[in-house]
């Protein structure tokens, strides 16, 4: 773990979360956070056993152009960089080349980081707390963990989300995760920026909360575009489209498998509890 008791980042101004879909920059604003920027890069897609140091660091150049100099940033990294030794070496010598302390997590530790995130707001109170990334899953309720090791990428590859929507298997896409849930029930709370993207297409948000009518008829309506067409509609790079479907297919998997009606988009990420 990045030990910033007595560090100068002991309390960091930012945060870059590396994961496998996306790179972002999360800034501390008073007694919240926001993210400043995001960039998909899908890392996963790199060729094996590559010397990617300097790709990283391009990355992390344009993540954090503007910022002045003694800001206090710390990385975080997730699922592509603990299990490909090329992206781990890599993120390691781009972060030390700029002297930005970077943890590489643990499965676990990102379901610990989820739960720190869930516990940490009152809105979210005894909500199931679901965390996303392109390479693994994670849910937290209470003192219970569930833990993927396959994410949106892999199953937007195993289930042709990314291609014509006649060829996206949806609908098995959907029953695979339903069968990978635990034995939970109720009400959740979906991290990643799911608010922001919700909103931007639209999608009615009582009082924090999207009902399950209205999810489905939104994800219907994407599953019938073609990528190119999603790409130009994103709320954030075009590249982070490429996991909508999938992301979808994961809503509609939990909304059936836990047996509610309506769940919260949150913009929260497991990157605002190393803030915490």
């Amino acid at each position: 773990m990045i030990d910033r008791q007595d560090s100068p980042h002991a309390n960091p101004m930012y945060v870059a979360d590396l994961g496998s879909h996306s790179i972002k920059l999360y800034r501390r604003l008073g007694d919240g956070v926001k993210m400043q920027k995001t960039h998909a890069w899908q890392v996963l897609k790199w060729p094996a056993n590559g010397a990617y140091h300097h790709k990283v660091g391009i990355y992390l150049d344009e993540l954090m152009s503007g910022l002045r100099e003694g800001d206090g940033v710390v990385a975080v990294a997730t699922a592509a960089f603990r299990n490909r030794m090329d992206l781990s070496t890599a993120a390691r010598l781009a972060c030390a080349e700029r002297g930005i302390p970077l943890e590489i997590l643990e499965h676990d530790s990102e379901a610990e980081l989820l739960a720190k995130t869930i516990n940490a707001d009152p809105n979210l109170e005894g909500l199931i707390g679901v965390n996303v990334g392109g390479g693994s899953i994670q849910l937290a309720i209470g003192e219970q963990r569930h833990l993927l090791s396959v994410g949106i990428m892999d199953l937007t590859k195993r289930f042709l989300l990314d291609g014509l929507p006649s060829e996206r298997l949806v609908a098995d896409c959907t029953d695979w995760v339903v069968s990978q849930m635990p034995p939970w029930s109720g009400p959740f709370a979906y991290l990643g920026d799911e608010l922001t993207y919700l909103m931007s297409f639209g999608v009615p948000v009582e009082e924090g909360w999207c009902h399950v009518s209205d999810f489905k008829h939104f994800a219907n309506k994407l599953n019938s575009l073609p990528m190119d067409e999603l790409m130009k509609r994103s709320p954030f790079d075009p590249g982070w489209m490429s996991g909508a479907i999938g992301s979808n297919c994961i809503v509609q998997a939990l909304l059936r498998s836990f047996g509610t009606e309506r769940f919260r988009p949150v913009n929260a990420n497991i990157g605002h509890a190393v803030f915490i």
